[in-house]
C-alpha cells in the first residue's frame, strides 16, 4: 500500500513537472499586471503542484521559487494598498487585504 502510494505520487509529480513552469509564468504575469485575485488563485494551484515535488530532488528549488512568487505578490499588494490609501480608493484595498490574509503575512 505504501509503495503504491509512493509510485502514484511520483507519477503525479512527473506529470506536474511540465505544468510547473507554465503556472509560474502565468502567475508572474498576473502579478505584474496587478490582477491580484487571479494571481492568488494561480499561487494556490502552484502550491498544490509543489506537493507533488516533495519526494523529488527539485523540491528545494521549487519551494524557493514559490516563496519568491509570494514575495513578489506581497510587494505588489503593498504597493497597490499604499496607492489606494493615498488616492482614497477603498474598493482597491479589498484585493490587497485578501493577498495579505491568504499569503499568511498580515500587513
Amino acid at each position: 500500500d505504501v509503495v503504491k502510494k509512493r509510485v502514484e505520487t511520483a507519477y503525479t509529480a512527473l506529470k506536474e513537472v511540465g505544468s510547473w513552469d507554465r503556472k509560474v509564468r502565468e502567475c508572474e504575469q498576473l502579478v505584474h499586471s496587478g490582477k491580484l485575485p487571479a494571481a492568488l488563485t494561480q499561487l494556490a494551484s502552484i502550491k498544490g503542484v509543489l506537493d507533488a515535488f516533495r519526494m523529488l530532488p527539485e523540491y528545494a528549488k521549487k519551494e524557493a521559487q514559490l516563496q519568491q512568487l509570494e514575495e513578489s505578490l506581497l510587494a505588489t499588494a503593498r504597493r497597490r494598498a499604499k496607492q489606494a490609501v493615498e488616492r482614497n480608493l477603498v474598493a482597491d484595498l479589498a484585493p490587497c487585504g485578501e493577498v495579505f490574509a491568504r499569503v499568511g503575512r498580515p500587513e
